[in-house]
């Protein structure tokens, strides 16, 4: 084993010690789509951070969401892979920091950079996030390497009807760092 091994082999494990991730999340499309004139989204990727503006034109009582994660299978190409998959109750979510911890996490996130409804019923307002960054500390210390995407449906109650007024979608990429594919280079020679 060379000195550059027994060196490249002590920063990954004293780092691991102290939270280092192995991977990077690089935002690669940011896309929203509003199905009313009552609501306004807007998402802009830019250096790697999300931007987010979204305007309520009236107050909502009872809005639901429904949030979609797949990862990419490995050589087909297709998100198959899914991560989470079901309907949300946001009123319950604001209320129980317990329930669905994955999309807490990044609500966590979120209402770090900015403002951002919390409570039921979600008032009429121009609610936004600045220069959101997905730090890999706040995931699982070990990510696949692999394309995904987040999908976000929200939906009213009118009437007795569930109506979808929005959609956004972020894809994103997950990435091991250069010092772990090129400790895997090492290794393999």
């Amino acid at each position: 084993m060379s000195w550059l091994e027994v060196v490249l082999l002590l920063l990954i494990y004293f780092k691991n010690i102290e939270g280092w991730r192995t991977f990077t999340i690089k935002l690669t499309n940011a896309t929203g789509i509003s199905y009313s004139n009552k609501f306004n989204l807007n998402l802009t990727i830019n250096d790697n951070k999300l931007d987010i503006h979204f305007i309520m034109k009236e107050t909502v009582a009872h809005p639901t969401i429904r949030a979609e994660m797949f990862l990419q299978s490995p050589g087909s190409g297709r998100y198959d892979d899914e991560l989470m998959n079901r309907t949300i109750d946001l009123c319950k979510f604001y209320e129980n920091r317990l329930y669905e911890p994955l999309l807490q996490i990044m609500y966590q996130i979120i209402l770090e950079s900015g403002d951002f409804p919390k409570s039921c019923p979600v008032k009429a307002k121009h609610y936004y996030i600045e220069q959101v960054h997905f730090d890999p500390d706040r995931f699982p210390p070990y990510l696949p390497e692999r394309k995904g995407y987040i999908k976000l449906s929200f939906c009213i109650k009118e009437n007795n009807q569930t109506i979808l007024i929005l959609v956004s979608t972020v894809n994103f990429s997950i990435e091991n760092s250069t010092a772990l594919k090129r400790f895997k280079t090492i290794g393999s020679k």
